[in-house]
């Protein structure tokens, strides 16, 4: 067993650079074992309870480069911190560990560590007593996970030689050609997100934010195609967020919201893209929001293998340059490393409704991918003369036969380089800073046959009983309908299954931790109440709106007698967080 403690109540040593603050205490476990890693592990099949739900490197990843690398794990839940249960077979290789580990959050662990060249590792997460990565609350241990990987240079174990369907194992020791080919009728749920997250320091103390936020939820059909390549699109939005931060007051001025989700069509043809309104009255702000809408080309030209890494198209990289560079005479340089080739399982975008509706067959699609991380790196100039240097990082999933991108994350570190110049006054004035910059782009599939295996489709989901609410038709207009895709469709919705006394359905209206408060007693009290009502006699105005997509909540007075209902977006669905029946 081994152990390895950074910090403690009385040894103080690891102190931040900055203020000299104590860093938490923390405590690291590995052990090798005896007992093979296959035999100690039981995995569930369908792990209900808190799971890890992602690791990088990818399970099954192949030919990494030997070096420093984030071990990443994230659960499907909040995990109690300082804590880490990771063990190694005895016959190696073991982890070494580089630096303090840490939690990037609630639910994402990482731990730098060294790989060794040509080594297949195994580890065993949660598998042997005591459990150490539990939940925050009650403290439940995650279920065990055994995470394998190899590096490059390594040879084939026989439970990958076993385990590889043909295809699979062609695809990641030979090369792989990748194209575009998005066709008319193409239909998902596309998430976008970005953060502009900067100080401005000055010399005489003086602090300047700069930033913005951009959020789009929407459903995207692919209306013309031109080489592969999506150029005329019908969008559904339901949400979008627009912020851009005063740097005189430092506040938020944030764009008007939907009331009602519209349908716009987008051309790409031109830039900027043409923006036509085609159902609702969408916001200035959002139509002007769609015309910066372009399609980018983020796939290396040539045979793609693992282990290889690539350029973009030089004009991507100019294109992709000319956003932070105003001065277009920087150095910008994108590099694609191609980590994994295999398997990846893609919910449809109407899992979450059929499930919380009933109606339709929930389906998981399984795509052969292939996994880039970005290594970008950029010099120039920002707007106002600052200049600037910037290192990110990040990923690109692509699915290879359907043709199609699937996911595109960045995460980046801005620095100010320091300039001299002059306050109003003519007194010196040194202005240096810096800050962050992320991307987050995702896409759920609708209906998708092409390119796929389908996998974990569960047979329908019972349709809601005669004389209760249907849902709306996702297909309708090729579009997929969610009634609870704003805060007042949301309300609507629970009213009419409230009505109805539809107490199961209506339980999936409510975040998970008030589902179990909405009884059979409790429904049927207010399905008398609510007889006579309608939605106008319930809704107020939306007082309070913050963030975008998972950590977005939304506060509606209620005319009810309830003050105040909160509701919190989730996968979609604007979920209540309050009974404001009761």
């Amino acid at each position: 067993a081994y152990g390895l403690g950074i910090n403690s109540k009385t040894r103080t040593g690891f102190k931040s650079a900055e203020d000299g603050t104590p860093a938490v205490p923390f405590e690291l476990r590995f052990k090798t074992t005896t007992a093979d890693l296959a035999g100690a592990i039981r995995v569930p099949a369908e792990p209900q309870g808190p799971h890890v739900v992602k690791t990088d490197p990818p399970n099954g990843a192949t030919d990494l480069e030997a070096g420093t690398f984030d071990l990443t794990i994230v659960f499907n839940e909040p995990m109690k911190k300082g804590q880490a249960s990771i063990i190694t077979p005895p016959d190696g290789p073991r982890l070494k560990p580089i630096g303090q580990p840490r939690w990037e959050d609630a639910r994402t662990f990482v731990a730098t560590i060294m790989l060794e060249p040509a080594q297949n590792y195994r580890l065993g997460i949660n598998v042997a007593d005591p459990k150490r990565f539990v939940t925050a609350g009650d403290e439940t241990p995650a279920e065990p996970f055994e995470l394998r990987f190899s590096t490059k240079g390594a040879p084939a174990t026989n439970a990958e030689a076993a385990g590889r369907s043909p295809a699979s194992s062609d695809r990641s020791t030979q090369e792989t050609r990748l194209r575009y080919d998005y066709r008319q009728g193409d239909a998902g749920r596309a998430i976008r997100k970005s953060t502009l997250d900067m100080t401005l320091n000055l010399s005489n103390g003086q602090k300047v934010p700069l930033g913005n936020k951009m959020g789009l939820n929407c459903i995207e059909e692919v209306l013309a195609v031109e080489n592969g390549r999506p150029m005329e699109v019908r969008k559904l939005v339901s949400e979008y967020l627009m912020l851009q931060i005063d740097p005189q007051t430092g506040q938020s001025q944030a764009a008007p919201k939907l009331d009602e989700p519209v349908a716009v069509k987008v051309n790409r043809r031109s830039d900027p893209a043409g923006v036509t309104a085609e159902q609702g009255r969408p916001p200035n702000e959002l139509m002007e929001l769609l015309a910066q809408d372009s399609f980018v080309d983020l796939l290396p030209a040539g045979q793609i293998k693992v282990g290889q890494r690539y350029d973009l198209p030089a004009a991507t990289i100019e294109e992709i340059k000319q956003t932070f560079d105003s001065s277009g005479t920087g150095r910008c340089d994108i590099k694609l490393l191609a980590r994994r080739i295999g398997p990846l399982e893609v919910e449809d975008a109407r899992n979450e409704m059929y499930r919380a509706q009933g109606g339709g067959t929930p389906a998981t699609y399984l795509f052969e991918v292939v996994e880039f991380g970005i290594e970008w790196k950029q010099e120039g100039v920002l707007e106002g003369g600052v200049p600037f240097t910037m290192e990110a990082d990040g990923k690109i999933v692509f699915a290879i036969e359907a043709g199609i991108l699937l996911t595109s994350d960045v995460d980046a570190k801005i620095t100010i380089k320091p300039i001299e110049t002059q306050d109003e006054n003519g007194q010196p004035l040194t202005v240096s800073g810096g800050g962050t910059y992320t991307i987050r782009n995702s896409f759920e599939p609708i209906n998708w046959t092409r390119g796929v295996t389908r996998k974990g489709d569960k047979g329908p989901v019972p349709a809601p009983a005669a004389g209760t609410l249907k849902p709306a038709s996702p297909d309708e207009g090729g579009l997929a309908q969610n009634p609870m895709s704003t805060p007042q469709g949301s309300i609507s919705h629970q009213l009419g299954l409230l009505k109805q006394g539809n107490v199961e359905a209506l339980r999936e209206c409510f975040t998970k931790d008030m589902r179990e408060r909405v009884t059979d007693d409790t429904v049927k009290a207010g399905q008398e109440n609510a007889a006579n009502v309608t939605v106008d006699d319930l809704l107020g105005e939306v007082i309070e709106s913050e963030g975008l997509g998972s950590t977005r909540t939304v506060k509606i007075k209620m005319k009810n007698g309830r003050t105040l209902t909160t509701l919190v977006l989730t996968d979609g669905k604007w979920l209540a967080e309050t009974i404001w029946f009761k």
